[in-house]
């Protein structure tokens, strides 16, 4: 009798376990789980131009680590059942690559290869909306061109006819086009700051303000070390002044302030 309510008991006990794995373990809904290369696609799908660097299933989720195109990382949790992504966490920025502004002497030669000529003044000045852009001048046999570039790709935005202003009277009235202005050389503007102050050539920029007559920026490293700024009138030749670089600064920022 014992033994019969032993087993009876140890059958009822045999049975309550399976019922309580089947419960938990739920065998018949295995299959309602999507693939993991299922689960990749969707995302994909979502996100074109990336791709999964690794994905696992963890419980009722995948976790996956998706990278995009620029190099930006992300992990994601998605749902096994349903394909629908549950969370998103960044992991890495993307790699965004900084626009680099092509030299002056590579914008020079832009401007020459479009229009042929002297170069009267190359210049780069800011923008309303924040940016930048090259302001040139170049004289060729018959007219003064204006030009606009792009500072990063050099390419030419705009151009346009200048008529030239006449030095000679400064009225802003037309100059005899038959005579057109003519520059000294960079050399020249380069020969004429040496002899004002003795010591190494840094660099050289042509400039002109609006209204202004156009003259050379030279800067020279003194004998003693120090950064001197002397400015040439591109048109006569003449020094304008000779100054500290940390002073030239300044002024030229009030000047641009002023404007």
């Amino acid at each position: 009798m014992n033994v019969k309510k032993w087993g009876l008991y140890g059958g009822v006990a045999a049975i309550l376990v399976l019922a309580i794995g089947l419960y938990y373990f739920q065998p018949w809904n295995k299959s309602d789980i999507l693939s993991a290369e299922t689960v990749s696609e969707s995302v994909l799908q979502q996100y074109p131009d990336s791709k999964i660097e690794d994905n696992r299933l963890q419980g009722s989720e995948y976790h996956l680590r998706l990278v995009t195109k620029t190099g930006g990382e992300y992990r994601l949790t998605v749902d096994a059942e349903s394909g629908s992504i549950q969370t998103i966490e960044q992991i890495s920025q993307s790699e965004v690559n900084t626009p680099v502004m092509q030299s002056r002497e590579d914008i020079k030669k832009a401007v020459l290869a479009d229009t042929p000529g002297d170069l009267l003044f190359l210049e780069l000045v800011p923008e309303s909306s924040g940016g930048k852009r090259y302001r040139a001048e170049v004289q060729t046999t018959d007219q003064i061109v204006e030009l606009q570039l792009d500072p990063y790709s050099g390419e030419v935005l705009s151009r346009s006819e200048v008529k030239p202003q006449d030095p000679n009277t400064g009225s802003g009235q037309p100059a005899d086009p038959q005579e057109p202005i003519r520059l000294i050389s960079e050399q020249d503007a380069i020969d004429i700051a040496l002899a004002e102050v003795n010591g190494e050539l840094e660099d050289i920029e042509l400039r002109a303000r609006e209204s202004d007559i156009p003259y050379y920026l030279v800067e020279i490293e003194d004998v003693s070390g120090e950064e001197m700024i002397v400015q040439v009138l591109a048109i006569t030749g003449k020094v304008k002044s000779v100054m500290h670089e940390d002073a030239f600064d300044d002024n030229d920022d009030q000047e641009d302030e002023n404007e």
